[in-house]
Parts: structure tokens; C-alpha cells; sequence
């Protein structure tokens, strides 16, 4: 990291401790690595809803990476349905999702707000209901859902199309049919979507292809 970045990198991190107080920041060779401790979630209104001990990883490219998130208090069940793994590692974002994200990056606050904030409410939500809080599949069936809402279909055969076109880089004409079938001009259809589906990067597109070929 260079001067500017590790500057900007602790300004974000100040601004992380000034929300969450209950944190301490841990440093290597001068620049912050880890952000630990009690964290305190509140409402709207600043009534504490819980707490919970955790760790949050930067990664060594911030921002251009996606911090990992640890629940170190085990108040949370290690089970698939709460998201989390049995080393405390949880899981806030789809792979596919984190390498579109990181691409633009993302800073500590955002990810904090989006992703660290919101997944334990939703665990302080499942305790009190499991049923009322909506849930993402695991695993291949995961990647299934995230490309049925991205393309609007759960058509195999489309999906493949839509993954190959990004992979050969064989975009369509966006005054020409969309290739989803719909009848409609790319551009007025699925116009944005490669650029979506480039993001993901080769290796991945590659590996997800498989699965909707089998």
C-alpha cells in the first residue's frame, strides 16, 4: 500500500471506532490489519439489541478487497442455516457478488453498514424467528439463485448462453434480439448484464457454467 492509501485506510478505521467504540484496531508494521472486540448493535432509535465478539480482517489490498467477517463469541450456532462456519467465519456476501464489489472496492464503513451491521441483525431476528427472515440457499444451489434473480430466468440453457457470451467476450449487438429470448433489443433487455457477468472474472464464469451444464 502506498502513503495515500494507508492514510485513507486509517481515516476509515477511525471512522469505524467512532460507531462502534467497543473495537480496537490491531496494527502491523504501522498499518491496520484487524479490527476486534464487542460490538454493540443497536436500533433506530440507540436501544441495544445485542452483542456480540468479533473480528473483522482487512485485506492487504484495501480497498480493492473484501474484508472477512468472524463472530469469535460463539453466541451463533455453527450451522449452514445461520451462515456461519465452524471456525466463526461468516458468510455475508456471495462469491460472485464479492468480485463484482471488489473490482470498484469497498470501504470499512460500507461494510460495516451493509454487511457487518445487517448480518447480525438478521441473526438476532432468526433467534427470535427463524421463519420471518428471508434465507439464501448454500452452495451450488446459492449460485443457482444469485444467477436467477441477476438474468430474471431460471432457464439452464439461457443462464449457459448469458455465461458463455461473457466468457468469449461474444457481446450481442444492443440493437440486436437479446439472447434471453424475450423478443426485446438487448439494450432495452439485458443490455447491462455482461458487464455484470465479466466482473465475475473467467475462473468463476468458468466453474459456474458447470454447474448449469450438468
Amino acid at each position: 500500500m502506498n502513503k495515500e492509501e494507508i492514510r485513507q485506510l486509517k481515516y476509515d478505521v477511525k471512522k469505524v471506532l467512532e460507531s462502534y467504540p467497543g473495537l480496537c484496531v490491531q496494527y502491523e508494521i504501522g498499518i491496520p490489519i484487524k479490527l476486534s472486540g464487542n460490538l454493540v448493535i443497536k436500533d433506530t432509535g440507540g436501544n441495544v439489541q445485542g452483542e456480540f465478539d468479533v473480528e473483522v480482517r482487512i485485506p492487504a489490498g484495501y480497498p480493492k478487497g473484501f474484508p472477512v467477517l468472524y463472530e469469535t463469541s460463539s453466541k451463533i450456532k455453527r450451522i449452514d442455516d445461520r451462515h456461519i462456519d465452524k471456525n466463526g467465519a461468516c458468510c455475508v456476501e456471495i462469491t460472485q457478488r464479492i468480485r463484482q464489489i471488489i473490482r470498484n472496492g469497498i470501504t470499512l464503513q460500507d461494510f460495516f453498514k451493509n454487511y457487518v451491521h445487517k448480518f447480525f441483525c438478521w441473526q438476532l431476528l432468526y433467534e427470535i424467528d427463524p421463519k420471518s427472515v428471508s434465507q439464501w440457499e448454500h452452495k451450488e444451489d446459492g449460485i443457482k439463485q444469485f444467477y436467477f434473480e441477476l438474468l430474471g430466468t431460471r432457464d439452464h440453457k439461457i443462464i449457459c448462453c448469458f455465461i458463455e457470451a461473457a466468457l468469449n467476450n461474444h457481446l450481442p449487438n444492443r440493437k440486436g434480439a437479446c439472447i434471453c429470448g424475450s423478443g426485446k433489443i438487448t439494450k432495452k433487455c439485458h443490455g447491462g448484464i455482461f458487464f455484470d457477468l465479466q466482473q465475475i472474472g473467467n475462473v468463476q464464469l468458468m466453474h459456474d457454467l458447470k454447474i448449469f451444464n450438468q
